[in-house]
């Protein structure tokens, strides 16, 4: 019994990616070629796709809008996509329109490619399609950069959501294997690159070997820090303790010191572990600051949010004196505004980077 979740369907498969799939069924903005968001997230793809594997000949399988394919095609790449929605093909920018198709990426392929990216596709198939699609692309291609979410149940175009190991398995049945190495969070969390492995596996199981030392490791350091707690956070304290000791509260400085000291071991600075965790507290800090200055801007709060001062980058005011009427910040929340905008910017920010 596999151990993520299949359905079935009653109408041919396309007949489900319309104008309305595409306006409310991708996520918090409207599927479109005009969204800024699509058009930005599909560029930052591009760009690192370039940069990381140069590829000179690029397949989108389930290009959908070919917002990927237009991208690539705009920094000089050869690349091209198909898509069994012809709602979507439709969409793509006039230009682009003769490098994407109406097709199955279960049918066979009449040339190869560089590199081939499947991103969201696979979990929209039945099992059984996904497994031949697999084979199909895999021997049109040496590296395949794959992602399909894990856990998303609701959505109810998703017939065929499967752990990571599910898939991985599939495609070793065709010689692809993970490059643990290679790490794109810019396309999802759970983006993989699977490349062909010729011959024996040798360097593939080294690399896993590798890997899995490397977790066993970090887990064992970070595990034997959290036993010694309280006396490993006080001994990081002086590294990461805010300038201004006014500023933040003894337990504000004891979780800044635990929030650094805890991402230093589970991403070692120089890891790619390290560009993800930096992507992920990015992204959580952005989101936590407007949330802070909106209370702030409705008078909520122990003091108003720390603001640079005329006496450098790294000095701070503490805004006008007192307190301002109304329910205290919890004491997360003000640590990672210290980290975002706080006295400890030019020293805790960076230390979690």
């Amino acid at each position: 019994m596999l151990s993520g979740a299949t359905v079935t369907v009653s109408k041919p498969l396309a007949e489900y990616y319309g104008n309305n799939y595409y306006a409310h069924s991708c996520g918090s903005s409207p599927y479109r070629r005009d969204e800024p968001a699509w058009v930005a997230f599909f560029g930052r793809i591009a760009d690192q796709l370039v940069a990381e594997l140069a590829p000179r000949s690029v397949l989108d399988a389930g290009c959908a809008l070919g917002l990927l394919v237009e991208a690539l095609r705009d920094r000089g790449v050869e690349a091209w996509g198909l898509d069994f929605s012809p709602y979507a093909i439709d969409q793509v920018r006039a230009d682009i329109r003769p490098f994407c198709w109406v097709g199955s990426i279960t049918r066979d392929l009449n040339r190869d490619y560089d590199l081939i990216t499947c991103i969201e596709v696979l979990e929209h198939l039945p099992a059984d399609d996904a497994d031949v699609a697999i084979g199909n692309l895999t021997s049109h291609t040496d590296q395949m950069l794959f992602s399909s979410t894990s856990d998303d149940y609701r959505e109810p175009t998703h017939l065929n959501v499967q752990p990571p190991d599910y898939w991985a398995g599939l495609f070793a049945r065709h010689g692809f294997y993970r490059d643990v190495d290679f790490e794109a969070p810019y396309v999802a969390p759970h983006a993989v690159l699977f490349r062909r492995q010729h011959g024996a596996p040798i360097a593939t199981i080294r690399a896993y070997e590798r890997r899995c030392a490397q977790l066993a490791r970090e887990n064992r350091e970070l595990r034997a820090a959290q036993l010694a707690a309280p006396e490993g956070v006080q001994e990081s304290l002086p590294r990461v303790a805010p300038a201004d000791p006014e500023a933040a509260s003894e337990t504000e400085r004891r979780l800044l010191a635990a929030i650094v000291g805890a991402g230093r071991m589970i991403a070692p600075p120089g890891t790619p572990r390290r560009r993800v965790l930096r992507h992920v507290v990015g992204r959580f800090v952005d989101a936590l600051d407007r949330v802070y200055v909106r209370v702030r801007r409705r008078g909520v709060g122990r003091a108003p949010m720390p603001e640079a001062s005329s006496a450098g980058a790294g000095a701070v005011t503490s805004g006008p004196a007192g307190k301002v009427d109304g329910p205290e910040l919890s004491a997360p929340a003000r640590v990672m505004a210290l980290l975002w905008a706080g006295p400890s910017i030019g020293q805790a920010r960076p230390a979690l980077e």
